[in-house]
Formats: C-alpha cells, sequence, structure tokens
C-alpha cells in the first residue's frame, strides 16, 4: 500500500468517526457496501476512487441522506 493510500485511509477514517462509532470502522471499510456497487469503502480507496467516500461522508453530514 501506498503513502498517499495510507495518508488517505486516515484522513477518511477521521471523517467517518464524525458519523459512526470508531469501533465499527475497520469492519466498514471491509464490508462490501451496496452504495458502492458491492466494492468494499477500502477498495474504492486501494482505486483512486476516494471521493466516492467523500461524497458519501458530505451527504450524511449534511443530512441529505436522512
Amino acid at each position: 500500500m501506498t503513502k498517499g493510500c495510507r495518508t488517505q485511509i486516515t484522513r477518511v477514517c477521521q471523517a467517518l468517526q464524525t458519523i459512526m462509532q470508531p469501533e465499527f470502522l475497520d469492519r466498514w471499510l471491509e464490508t462490501p457496501n451496496n452504495a458502492f456497487e458491492g466494492l468494499k469503502p477500502l477498495d474504492l480507496i486501494k482505486r483512486g476512487e476516494v471521493e466516492r467516500l467523500w461524497r458519501m461522508i458530505f451527504e450524511v453530514q449534511s443530512g441529505a441522506l436522512s
């Protein structure tokens, strides 16, 4: 895993802690997610598609998904 990938994971995890309990982060990152066409959130980061995670985080934070 590249340093840039690790940096993205760290930043995303910090943001995710604002919308979910930290103890669920590892499992959530490693679980296939229908919102991402069955990909694991970590796979999105590895594929360079981290913007999809940022969009989801923004939508949850802003209440757009309520």
